[in-house]
Formats: C-alpha cells, structure tokens, sequence
C-alpha cells in the first residue's frame, strides 16, 4: 500500500513538472517570438470626408483619417495602441481605422500565448503617417500636378490668397524664364557683338585667303 503512495504521488510531481515546463516563459519561446515579430509589417491608406461646420452651412471642409493593416500577424501575437489600449490588432482583425492626418502611433507587439510569455512586450514600433495634403484636392491641381502645393503628401499653412498666387507665378513660369533667356543673350551680344564680329571678320578673311593661296599654288604646279 504504502509502495502505491509512493508512485502516487511520484506520478503527481512528474506531472507538476511537466506542467511547469508548458507554461514556463522559456529563452528560446521568447526568441520564437521575437522572430514572428520581426515578420509584422504594416501599411495603411487614407479616406478624405466632406465635413460641414453646420448642417445649414455651405461651408465644406474636408477631413483625413487613416486606417492601418498589420500583415503576417500570427495567432500568438497581438498589437496594442499605445493611445489607445482598447483598440489592437489580432490576427482575425488586423486592420484598424480612425488615425488622425500625419499621426505618429506607437505600438507594442505583445506575446498572445498559453504560457507565461503571455502579455510580455516583444517589441516597440512608431508608424509615421504622411500628413495628406488637402491642397492636391483643389480643381486647379488636375492641370498643375507639379505645382508644389499640388503634391499628394505635404503640411503647408497657406491661404487661399497664397495658393492663388504662387499657382499664377507658377503657370507664367515658362514665360518669365523665356524672357530672361532672351535678355541674357540680348545682353551677352551687347557686350561682347564687336568681338564677335570682328572674330567672325577674321575667320572669314582667313577662309578666303587659304582658298586664294592654294588656288595659286595649284595653278603654278600645273604650269610647272
């Protein structure tokens, strides 16, 4: 009876050591999954809405948010938000919307486990999302695309004064250039024509000389 006990309770601390070993938080379960973490990619879109100040207002402004997808996000990891830890990403919902224009979001990959890694800190990233510019979405940019303020991405504090502005210096550019081009060679020539000339006098007395001589030459070889 006595030897039954104890193989009982040898049996029952095998199995306590077994356990242990299953949930432990192991060196090399914690590399497994530093390395699915490095796998995590992200990429993210934007949506632009019309927003009126009032409903009564014909007013329109035009609000940007973005949402993010997290990629190759295993079962055993999830993503929380920094500014906000009620809102993650999992492996069956791995996008999430509602970031604000050129937000920085700072998020932790944690480990999402059965064992005692579960809740540990993997790893830290910060997205940095481009501030979308709301200029690019004026009728005026589908002819100016390379107009600077026309750009998809960019933050430019401008008034619609300045935008109009800068637009028509822009458009006349090739104009302005076009003139200053021709003033420059019409200066050039003012300056230095007389050389010019006078250059060109001599190379074409210098042609007519070379022709003359050799013509001569020519002739006293034939005479000879």
């Amino acid at each position: 009876m006595k030897r039954i006990k104890y193989i009982i309770a040898i049996l029952i601390f095998i199995m306590c050591l077994n356990v242990d070993a299953l949930t432990e938080c192991s060196t090399s379960e914690l590399n497994r999954l530093n390395e699915l973490a490095k796998n995590i990619d992200f990429s993210y879109e934007y949506q632009v809405e019309e927003v009126k100040p009032m409903e009564s207002s014909e007013e329109v402004n035009f609000e940007v948010k973005y949402k993010i997808t997290a990629h190759n996000l295993p079962a055993d990891l999830i993503i929380r938000i920094n500014s906000d830890n009620n809102n993650r990403f999992t492996e069956k919902n791995n996008t999430v919307d509602g970031f604000l224009n050129g937000e920085n979001v700072k998020v932790d990959t944690l480990a999402y486990t059965s064992n005692l890694c579960s809740g540990k800190v993997i790893s830290t990233k910060t997205i940095n999302l481009p501030y979308f510019n709301i200029w690019s979405l004026r009728d005026e940019c589908e002819e100016n695309k390379d107009f600077k303020y026309c750009q998809e991405y960019g933050r430019y504090n401008i008034s619609e004064d300045t935008f109009l502005k800068e637009l028509e210096d822009y458009k006349n550019k090739p104009l302005i250039d076009k003139v200053v081009k021709n003033e420059s060679v019409n200066n050039f020539l003012k300056q230095y024509g007389i050389y010019i000339g006078v250059l060109a006098f001599l190379v074409i007395v210098g042609a007519v000389t070379f022709v003359i001589v050799n013509k001569k030459r020519n002739k006293e070889d034939r005479d000879l």
